[in-house]
């Protein structure tokens, strides 16, 4: 299952469309905040995970936005957290009217065959993304002038 670091990983990725810190901020937010169901005992990967709180979580997403890529791009982070977690156990996406459980086929078995448990699989794919934002933000920094009057 992606831990809550894949999650803030991915969050920060699609921050980087912003290239604000506030949008990055948000965007964290709002890829890992579904994930507070897990406080409660049993309803992890319902209570927060369906497809009626995910609507709602777009919405108040797309408001939050100031401009229109950001608008696009809050919206889409509580649908890429179930597509994660859709990937690996699945989610009770119409809960509470049911408790089926919805899953893409499952994808680790190709990385088990490269030779990756899930486990590492995971850690890996964190480290390429928080390899690439970094990339991102120091390339900015090195490129921007700054002008001293």
């Amino acid at each position: 299952m992606p831990s809550l670091l894949t999650h803030v990983a991915v969050g920060l990725l699609l921050g980087l469309g912003c290239q604000t810190l506030r949008c990055m901020f948000t965007t964290v937010l709002l890829s890992t905040v579904q994930d507070l169901d897990i406080l409660i005992h049993g309803l992890h990967r319902a209570l927060l995970h369906n497809i009626y709180i995910t609507t709602m979580l777009t919405c108040i997403g797309a408001c939050m936005g100031r401009t229109r890529i950001e608008k696009i791009i809050y919206a889409t982070c509580p649908w890429m957290h179930i597509l994660l977690d859709m990937t690996t156990g699945g989610v009770a996406l119409f809960w509470p009217f049911t408790r089926h459980v919805y899953e893409i086929a499952n994808i680790w078995p190709t990385i088990w065959i490269s030779g990756l448990s899930p486990y590492w699989a995971d850690k890996l794919g964190i480290v390429l993304i928080l390899t690439y934002c970094m990339a991102t933000v120091l390339k900015r920094v090195k490129t921007s002038k700054v002008i001293i009057a």
